[in-house]
């Protein structure tokens, strides 16, 4: 897992440091409220329950909870399609 980034809840200062995302890259960021949206580098799979992170008043990113796979890494389970 990667360090959480410090970050300023205040438009001006919250454009960096953006924390990093291994085989990703930061695709949307806003303003209001503060987020930064990864997306994974060509040919990777991304896989988690959300690629957004926020900067709430506090400065502290929130966790990030998305990784990016190279080709031919699966991380899901097959599907069991014995029972359907």
């Amino acid at each position: 897992m990667l360090p959480v980034a410090k970050c300023v809840a205040n438009a001006e200062e919250c454009f960096a440091p953006y924390p990093a995302l291994h085989n990703g890259h930061l695709s949307v960021r806003t303003f209001s409220p503060i987020t930064a949206t990864y997306a994974c580098n060509s040919g990777y799979t991304g896989v988690g329950p959300v690629n957004k992170i926020t900067c709430p008043p506090g400065g502290t990113w929130s966790a990030m909870s998305y990784t990016c796979y190279p080709p031919g890494r699966c991380r899901f389970r097959p599907i069991d399609k014995r029972g359907v």
